[in-house]
């Protein structure tokens, strides 16, 4: 990809911008990996609630009392893939909310990039009032 590149910007014209807009759509769209059984079996045990971005759709579950913890997962993840950090939090006394990003997992939209991405764990947090801890 990266000679690609240097091709594409040693000449001008309609082949630097298709190789740009394909670094664009490769480096935006994350792909979604289908949910395990031990992610699927977590997320079961929690409340699923939606909070909207941007007027996107994000996927998020609730669980337990106590100061809120939001796990926030890695690019081609989803908030299930923090699964195994639920139960102990909760055991601890906290509330934890796990969501799937941008363009991620159950969430809506085809194209994210990391500010777009840490913008909706912003809003997210303040939807959720005072949070403890990400």
């Amino acid at each position: 990809m990266l000679n690609d590149l240097e091709v594409a910007l040693e000449s001008e014209g309609e082949q630097t911008n298709a190789v740009l807009d394909n670094l664009i759509r490769n480096f935006s769209t994350p792909q979604r990996i289908a949910l395990t059984q031990e992610e699927e079996n977590c997320l079961l045990h929690g409340e699923r609630f939606a909070h909207y971005h941007d007027g996107f759709r994000l996927a998020c579950w609730h669980f337990g009392f106590g100061p809120e913890v939001v796990l926030a997962h890695g690019w081609n993840g989803r908030g299930a893939n923090l699964w195994r950090f639920v139960n102990p939090l909760v055991s601890a006394g906290f509330s934890v909310t796990v969501f799937d990003g941008p363009a991620h997992g159950e969430s809506k939209g085809s194209r994210t990039s990391p500010v777009h991405f840490a913008d909706a764990l912003r809003t997210l947090c303040g939807y959720l009032g005072p949070v403890h801890t990400i």
